[in-house]
């Protein structure tokens, strides 16, 4: 993984899409308390370029990259029209500028070669993947509707296909069910995979989620 250099980071314009292309709501994720976006909806062209363009001037920084993140949904999950239609807005921002790229959060079990196929002819720089633990029992506990095979599967498609992108990974410390094991099998995995980005959330219980609701009834207890 990268030292934690700051000056070599890339200056984050983030584009929030809450549960854009999730097959169900995992049991922690309240994606519209997180983001405060109530109705996530795609802005039309001109308002996202003007977006991206005020964005950077947030920061009077040297910004020696630039990437257009899509976080909060399942990117690659979303319907490959739409999937399409971010990129083309972003890659119009990006232009002929190397140091700017793409960059998204997306499921293990979405990262397939017909998926991958659609970023081909797009800047893209980074991978996120949301793989939250390895350990199967978790993952169900969690309601991820996905199991730890795809993302070994994942990682794998991801660098035989796009060996030049960046691979970040995602994982969520003390889910329901978690114990020192699963964590230790979680950061064995990234350790094989070697990611550049690793993302460390701590499982919080927001309002209106399954976890506030096992929360309220004595069922989880935060670690």
């Amino acid at each position: 993984m990268k030292k934690d250099d700051s000056s070599d980071n890339p200056y984050i314009i983030p584009v929030f899409i809450p549960f854009q292309g999730c097959p169900n709501k995992c049991i922690f994720c309240n994606q519209n308390a997180v983001t405060g976006i109530k109705t996530p909806a795609l802005p039309e062209r001109e308002e996202l370029l003007k977006y991206f363009n005020e964005f950077l001037s947030y920061s009077k920084k040297d910004k020696k990259r630039v990437e257009i993140a899509f976080f909060g949904g399942n990117f690659l999950g979303m319907d490959d029209s739409l999937i399409i239609k971010y990129l083309e807005i972003a890659k119009e921002f990006c232009g002929n500028y190397d140091s700017r790229g793409i960059r998204f959060s997306t499921r293990p079990d979405t990262i397939m070669d017909h998926k991958l196929d659609l970023l081909k002819d797009y800047p893209v720089k980074t991978i996120e993947l949301g793989i939250q633990s390895i350990d199967d029992k978790v993952l169900k506990k969690a309601g991820r509707g996905h199991s730890a095979k795809d993302s070994f599967s994942a990682v794998e498609l991801i660098k035989k296909r796009m060996p030049d992108v960046d691979l970040g990974l995602q994982i969520m410390i003390g889910l329901p069910g978690d114990s020192r094991n699963s964590i230790f099998k979680t950061l064995y995995f990234i350790k094989k995979s070697k990611p550049v980005y690793l993302r460390i959330y701590p499982t919080i219980v927001l309002k209106n989620t399954g976890l506030e609701k096992l929360f309220q009834r004595g069922l989880y207890k935060p670690v």
